[in-house]
């Protein structure tokens, strides 16, 4: 082989540097997640695309459009599978979401299990006159509630309005809702 590249012959070279990197984006080649109950998935691209293919169509049957939980899970999920369909290495892609394909995976079962529980809770119902207490903190001192109000909204969420604080531009951050004792 030293022969070769001192004549100039580097085929033989060409050939096993291209084997190597080729071998570099094999998926065959991950012996483990280092992830604890997630085992490795050979075809770990192509189930994430199907996987974010079906949290789309199901959201999209079961959740109502104006529903800000709608709108956040299909932008994500619109996103990864963008991604999963471009023409990235998976280790492209496991990098731009700084997760492995097979974590990918397991959040999308997750989104799956939970988009017909959200279906039956309904959050984003809020009977009619109900009252939502708001707190607007000072810029200056985060720690002092500069104004409360109490707002009904009919039934939508105010989060879902883009509502900003009366006085936005002089100095207040924007609010932290209660619903029901708990911040938002």
């Amino acid at each position: 082989m030293l022969r070769r590249l001192a004549t100039g012959a580097t085929s033989l070279f060409h050939e096993q540097k291209i084997a190597f990197h080729q071998s570099l984006y094999c998926r065959g080649l991950k012996g483990s997640t280092g992830i604890v109950g997630i085992e490795v998935d050979p075809e770990a691209r192509q189930t994430f695309t199907e996987k974010c293919k079906a949290v789309i169509d199901l959201v999209g049957q079961h959740i109502p459009q104006e529903a800000a939980y709608r709108r956040t899970v299909e932008n994500t999920y619109r996103h990864r599978l963008k991604t999963s369909e471009s023409e990235m290495a998976d280790e492209e892609v496991e990098e731009t979401f700084s997760a492995q394909l097979e974590q990918l995976t397991k959040m999308a079962d997750e989104e799956l299990a939970l988009i017909p529980l959200m279906a039956e809770w309904k959050p984003w119902d809020v009977p009619e006159g109900h009252k939502v207490r708001r707190h607007y903190f000072s810029a200056t001192n985060p720690w002092q509630v500069a104004q409360t109000c109490y707002e009904a909204q009919g039934h939508k969420c105010l989060c879902d309005l883009g509502q900003q604080p009366p006085a936005a531009s002089s100095g207040f951050l924007q609010p932290i809702v209660k619903f029901q004792g708990q911040s938002f």
